[in-house]
């Protein structure tokens, strides 16, 4: 007697396993403050509804999207590319807390996980301090001091006057670490040609593949003779104030040193008598 015994086999497609999932940065110039993508690559059969898609990541590492929906709408937004087989999650307001952190993408029972690092290549912060300053001006000497607080990578920076590059002879940038960006500190100083009637003084900087004008001012004659005329006036009220004193004062040493002798003249007068 044979005993037959029907079975049941049960066929799942894992094809898509033999493809790797992997993500990366989508955006080619990350700036802080502002939304950034990262493009995970979906296994091109099965693609794209037939299984769960889904990211994790942030700074406390948690879900973030599971297919469109996001566990916060302000900050976190997924959309999947259907043509490409791409699921794009965006980052609003992209910050420091966002950046050297994993991330991990997942389809199905695959995932991919990375770290979002920093490189100066791709990434910038600019200057939170409202720009350009306008340069100081007294007389015929120009300067500025300037302090930007948190920026990245290192600026690169040039000055001009009248497009002619004083760079330098005229400015001095120092950069130091301030946690994962930099603080940089801007000296400026330089002596306008009196000759020069009019024209303008720009401070520019290079912070990554953006430039960002730092500080600008423009003079004429009149300004520079203006106030150059009135340090004058005011160097020469000082000299000539100084002058009158120093009269006074001899003077009155004169009037002193007479009246000595005349008292001494009269007790000799009156003492011989």
């Amino acid at each position: 007697m044979h005993l037959t015994i029907p079975v049941l086999v049960f066929l799942v497609d894992l094809s898509f396993a033999k493809e790797y999932l992997s993500w990366k940065l989508l955006t080619n110039k990350v700036v802080f403050g502002q939304a950034i993508q990262l493009m995970c690559h979906l296994p091109k059969q099965n693609c794209c509804h037939n299984f769960t898609r889904s990211w994790e990541g942030g700074p406390d590492y948690k879900p973030l999207t599971l297919n469109e929906k996001s566990s916060n709408y302000t900050k976190y937004i997924e959309h999947l590319d259907t043509e490409t087989g791409n699921s794009i999650l965006t980052i609003k307001s992209f910050s420091e807390s966002d950046v050297d952190i994993l991330y991990q993408c997942s389809y199905g029972f695959s995932s991919y996980a990375a770290v979002l690092q920093l490189t100066k290549h791709r990434y910038e912060y600019h200057p939170t301090e409202l720009v350009p300053v306008s340069l100081s001006l007294n007389g015929t000497h120009m300067y500025a001091k300037i302090s930007l607080d948190k920026v990245f990578p290192k600026p690169q920076c040039n000055a001009n006057a009248n497009e002619k590059d004083i760079t330098q002879e005229s400015l001095k940038v120092i950069s130091k670490r301030n946690g994962i960006f930099y603080k940089s500190m801007i000296g400026f100083n330089y002596i306008i040609d009196p000759q020069q009637c009019f024209g303008s003084v720009t401070i520019t900087c290079m912070i990554g593949t953006s430039r960002i004008t730092i500080a600008e001012r423009t003079f004429s004659c009149h300004q520079i003779r203006s106030t150059f005329h009135g340090k004058h006036l005011a160097q020469r009220d000082f000299v000539a104030s100084n002058s009158y004193n120093e009269e006074s004062n001899i003077v009155v040493n004169v009037l002193i040193v007479l009246c000595v002798h005349f008292i001494k003249y009269t007790s000799l007068i009156n003492f011989s008598n």
